[in-house]
Order: C-alpha cells, then structure tokens, then sequence
C-alpha cells in the first residue's frame, strides 16, 4: 500500500495562496490534517488540495 504523497507547509501555503502562519494555524486547531516528521510537520496534498476546493467555493 502506498503512502498518501505529503508536502512541506511551506509548499501548503503557496499552494492556498496565504501565509506559513495561517497554515500553521489550520494545524494546531486541527483544521487540516499534518503529521510531524522529525522538525518539520508534512500534509497530504489530498488535504490542501480539498481546502483550497473549500475556499474556492464560499468565494
């Protein structure tokens, strides 16, 4: 079974379009899912790939 891909939230947030804290923030309350590896928190790019889907709609 293959591991969901996952990027850096410095690639997260150029991807949304906003700020590394506003990514960071999304994590800590547990509003978009990451995991820690090592120093550095990873997310599935299926989940900021679905955020973005969500922002573009209540645009």
């Amino acid at each position: 079974m293959q591991r969901p891909q996952t990027i850096t939230v410095r690639d997260a947030a150029r991807r949304m379009s906003c700020t590394l804290k506003y990514v960071y923030d999304l994590v800590y309350a547990g509003k978009l899912q990451a995991r820690k590896s090592g120093r550095e928190w990873r997310i599935p790019l299926a989940a900021v790939q679905a955020k973005v889907r969500q922002r573009e709609s209540r645009a």
